[in-house]
């Protein structure tokens, strides 16, 4: 199952990468061009989105697993590697909700409903398919390291936990709550909150070790943090707010989530997450935000806490008989019908299409973006611009800067002057006038109406300013 929910993302994932409709490309081409440049020449840098900085902290967020996913692009440097290492660790979720799920029913049934859990979330599986975030690997490290804790297993769980805590500071702060998850009495369960912050600041500090002396923006979350509770009850004060993001938030719920009512830890570890992010991201008021990602830790601990509690409420109705045993096949029946038509309903994802789910490939009616017929002809170590949505075409390399944004930032504001090609459609007048200035411009080949034009000759050596940032 594990290995059918893999292709299946993987077939969606590499769809929408072909069309270019990427959930957030700014910030995927940015995640991108930082670890390809670190796997060609050892150091963390982009130049495809402004504001940001050079180096493995750019966004201001500490993720040790963004530097690892970077080391493991060298293995196949493309975007659908990058994107196919976040789909294969949620995949492997499900795998661990099967086994929390077998040893909580202490049934097969448990494991069943556990599977269910995890390919029946409509909401895990958006935030799986957000291109690339460290963030969405929080799923399956909660689920994982609850599977250690749970079996009281000290030492991997100190390991999953450390996991945790890599993937990004808010799933550093979800650490003891997983780990006070330990049966027995509350003295353990405090001891082992205890042993799992005490993994997860060990964690952060050697984060923030790394990043001492390296340019990074703010941590958003310092600037979200303070005040997120009052922010929070603010808006529950708007009744026009409140309606449509409980919309939203209710996709948390299915297709099992109202259990986690019933598991005191991830209950409070979900509503800190939705606090936290409720004032700058719930405002989106829907699953198709480029900001999707952020709900990666509220579904982490919505479905940690519903397979803890539905699998123990299936070890109990296994304990009455026959009639038990009938209810609760019928229920997981009754899950797994709901679920399939949740999930493979065209409600829940935008422009998906389903036509070759197990194969990995995305079905042959797809119609690849021209620029990727016309990124080939550009060699590697030449600068390119494009407008945004067309930067992951062109952002294996460099220097690759975006029309839009950081353009004029990361040349010095020589802008044109420092670049060789240039990717524009026909119909863009504002870039088709930009172009036409830069003297000795001209059209190389054109697909579908969108032109490669040529903008400097590439042995003609480009101004000092031009490389600003260069290692």
């Amino acid at each position: 199952m594990a290995f059918a929910l893999f292709q299946t993302l993987r077939a969606v994932a590499a769809g929408r990468l072909l069309r270019l409709t990427c959930q957030d490309p700014a910030n995927f081409d940015t995640f991108f061009q930082v670890a390809w440049n670190f796997q060609d020449s050892g150091a963390f840098r982009q130049t495809v989105h402004a504001g940001y900085a050079d180096s493995w902290v750019w966004g201001g967020h500490l993720s040790l697993t963004f530097p690892l996913a970077s080391l493991l692009l060298g293995l196949h440097p493309t975007p659908g590697f990058l994107q196919g290492m976040q789909l294969a660790a949620v995949s492997s979720a499900v795998v661990a909700g099967c086994l929390l799920g077998r040893a909580e029913a202490r049934h097969p049934a448990g494991g069943a409903l556990g599977v269910l859990a995890v390919v029946g979330s409509p909401a895990l599986l958006v935030v799986a398919l957000a291109d690339y975030q460290d963030l969405a690997l929080c799923i399956p490290a909660v689920l994982w390291a609850t599977v250690f804790v749970r079996r009281g297993w000290l030492l991997p769980s100190l390991l999953a936990c450390a996991a945790m805590a890599a993937c990004r500071e808010e799933c550093a702060l979800l650490v003891p709550l997983v780990a006070a998850a330990v049966p027995g009495p509350w003295r353990r369960r405090l001891r082992w909150a205890l042993f799992g912050a005490l993994a997860a600041g060990a964690v952060l500090g050697l984060e923030v070790v790394l990043s001492l002396g390296v340019e990074h923006y703010p941590n958003p979350l310092a600037v979200v943090g303070p005040g997120a509770f009052q922010s929070l009850a603010g808006r529950l004060q708007l009744r026009g707010w409140m309606d449509q993001n409980l919309r939203t938030w209710s996709l948390l719920l299915e297709p099992l989530g109202l259990l986690v009512l019933l598991s005191p830890p991830h209950l409070v570890g979900l509503l800190g997450v939705l606090s936290v992010h409720a004032g700058d991201f719930f405002h989106a008021n829907d699953w198709y935000s480029p900001l999707v990602h952020h709900f990666a830790p509220a579904v982490a601990m919505a479905t940690t806490g519903a397979v803890i509690a539905g699998a123990g409420l299936l070890r109990w109705l296994l304990a009455r008989g026959r009639w038990g045993r009938a209810l609760t096949w019928g229920a997981l029946a009754a899950l797994l019908a709901g679920s399939a038509w949740r999930v493979g309903g065209w409600h829940v994802f935008r422009g998906v299409d389903w036509q070759a789910p197990l194969t990995g490939r995305p079905s042959a009616s797809i119609v690849p973006h021209p620029a990727w017929a016309l990124a080939p002809d550009i060699p590697v170590e030449a600068a390119v611009v494009a407008r945004t949505r067309l930067m992951m075409a062109v952002a294996a390399r460099p220097w690759a800067y975006d029309f839009e944004d950081s353009l004029g930032e990361k040349t010095g504001g020589l802008g044109l002057a420092c670049v060789h090609y240039a990717l524009v459609a026909e119909d863009d007048g504002p870039f088709q006038r930009a172009v036409r200035d830069v003297p000795g411009s001209r059209v190389l080949r054109s697909v579908d109406g969108l032109q490669l034009v040529g903008l400097q000759p590439l042995d003609r050596p480009l101004p000092a300013e031009c490389r600003r940032g260069r290692p």
